[in-house]
Formats: C-alpha cells, sequence, structure tokens
C-alpha cells in the first residue's frame, strides 16, 4: 500500500491542503488570517506556525512530512532553469541572506505548527511534476492561475514551461468592486463573492471587472501567438480561487475563445476543489 503524501501550497489570502493517496486527491483549503495574507506569513512565524497547528487539528493530522509550495513573489530562491524536481534546500546555496532566513523561518513554523518540510518548491516546479505524473499529459496547454492578488498565464508544451507572465489584477480587484456596490468593506466582499450576495456577481460593474482581466489576459496571448507561431494550445486550465468565480471563468473563456479544460481531469477525486489543489497536490508528485 502506497503512502499518503501531503502538500501545501501557500497563497495571499489562502493556504490549500492536499493529500494525494493511490492517484487520488483530497483537497481543502483554509483561508488565511489577515494579519497573514498578502506576503505577510514569511515574517510572522509565531502566527504563522499557531495558524498551521489549527490547521492540522481541523484535519486530524499526526505529526508528519509534507511539501510546500510557494508562489513566484515568495519562491524568488529558484533558479528557473532545470524543469526538474530542484527544491528549495538544493537551490540555496549562492542566495542572500535574507533569502535563507526567508527558507528557515517557514521550516520552523512548520515545524512549530506539527510539520515537518521536506522539500519546499516553487508553484512552477510542482505544476511540472503534476503534468509529468499524468498518464496523458496535455502536449500544450495554458494555465491560468487566477489569484488574490495577481494573474498567471503559463504555457505548457510537452512537459516544459515555454513561457510565463503575470498581470497585477486579481480576486482582491473583484472584492474592491463589490465592497463598492454593496457598501462593504473589502474582506466582507470576498465573503459576498464567494455566495454570490444579492447577485452581486451578475451585475454589470463586476461583470466590467472580469472583463478587463480577460483583456489582459487576451494581450498575453497574442504576444505568446505571435512568438510561438507553432504553438496551439488545446485549451486553458482555469486554476486558484477565481476559478470558482463563474463570470470570471466565462469572460476569459469568450475573450480568449479557447476551450476550458477541467482540472479535475488532472486530479482524479478532487473533484470541484481541484482547480484549487493543482500545485499543493503537484508537489507530491513524481
Amino acid at each position: 500500500m502506497s503512502k499518503t503524501q501531503l502538500g501545501f501550497d501557500l497563497g495571499s489570502s489562502s493556504l490549500k491542503a492536499a493529500f494525494v493517496h493511490n492517484g487520488d486527491v483530497y483537497v481543502e483549503t483554509f483561508p488565511l488570517p489577515e494579519q497573514l495574507a498578502d506576503g505577510r506569513a514569511a515574517s510572522l512565524a509565531y502566527d504563522l506556525a499557531q495558524f498551521l497547528s489549527q490547521v492540522r487539528k481541523k484535519l486530524s493530522l499526526p505529526w508528519r512530512t509534507a511539501v510546500l509550495t510557494l508562489p513566484p513573489s515568495e519562491a524568488a530562491c529558484f533558479p528557473p532553469a532545470p524543469q526538474d524536481h530542484s527544491t528549495l534546500q538544493g537551490a540555496v546555496f549562492g542566495q542572500t541572506a535574507d533569502l535563507q532566513r526567508q527558507r528557515l523561518s517557514y521550516m520552523r513554523a512548520f515545524a512549530c505548527g506539527g510539520i515537518w518540510l521536506k522539500a519546499v518548491l516553487s508553484q512552477e516546479a510542482a505544476l511540472l511534476r503534476l503534468i509529468r505524473a499524468q498518464k496523458k499529459p496535455p502536449r500544450a496547454a495554458l494555465f491560468i492561475d487566477l489569484g488574490h492578488r495577481s494573474t498567471r498565464m503559463m504555457a505548457v508544451e510537452q512537459g516544459v514551461i515555454q513561457a510565463s507572465w503575470q498581470i497585477a489584477a486579481g480576486g482582491h480587484d473583484l472584492d474592491l468592486v463589490i465592497a463598492d456596490e454593496l457598501g462593504v468593506s473589502s474582506p466582507r466582499a470576498n465573503l459576498c463573492k464567494s455566495t454570490n450576495f444579492h447577485g452581486v456577481l451578475f451585475s454589470p460593474a463586476f461583470a466590467c471587472a472580469c472583463e478587463r482581466i480577460a483583456i489582459e489576459l487576451l494581450k498575453i496571448l497574442a504576444c505568446y501567438r505571435s512568438a510561438h507561431p507553432s504553438g496551439n494550445p488545446a485549451g486553458v486550465y482555469l486554476v486558484g480561487g477565481g476559478a470558482a468565480v463563474p463570470p470570471l471563468r466565462q469572460s476569459i473563456a469568450n475573450i480568449l475563445g479557447l476551450k476550458l479544460l477541467p482540472p479535475a481531469s488532472l486530479l482524479p477525486g478532487a473533484g470541484d476543489q481541484a482547480a484549487a489543489g493543482v500545485f499543493a497536490a503537484g508537489g507530491v508528485m513524481g
């Protein structure tokens, strides 16, 4: 019997946990406390450890090992080259003292929370692990990570990330529109977004905000096609928290003119949580 693997993906607004066992995946998302959001987790090790301890109790986890994945802004210490399974332990030599301290801060915080990190990966490395673990990996596809503070498009061809772009717009911008529409705070707007409070997701202002993000992605897609005229992506996988917002999904599909591919096909058993768990689960594969 194969051992259950545990992976975490620490974003700017939430922590995703993924359990991988015999090819099946279970994913759960935990919103970050306000003091840990927007990249502040690394500098607040004690608060992060307290939060992780609560997560471990909710998941009924014994002391165990795990893999952590981080977004580009947090994983800047990773060399872009080898399309392999490089970890922070193997990439830290020659890096700045600040980055080494950041690495140790995460490892200590997770250890104090009852979780031993055996590896720390960039989200890109985790994505490649996920793709290479597929029996029939997509030959060419786009992955769009709809994050809270930013949106990132990654072009994957034959198991290699050919290019990656990021725009400074994401779920937070949608929250600001909702906050203005309903006269509520930004954190409250995020909750209204997840519940479609008073049908706010279908307001004209919200539709325009979704279209603005999609148009920026279309510009990126045009640049990619110009640089890779032979590239022909089969479609696009929408991942991250924003993938759960129907109007944003529809705007991207309509404006990019590409088929939306189901993340659940990459993570059997994850169901509706597959889009959120791509990086967390990918980190423990391969």
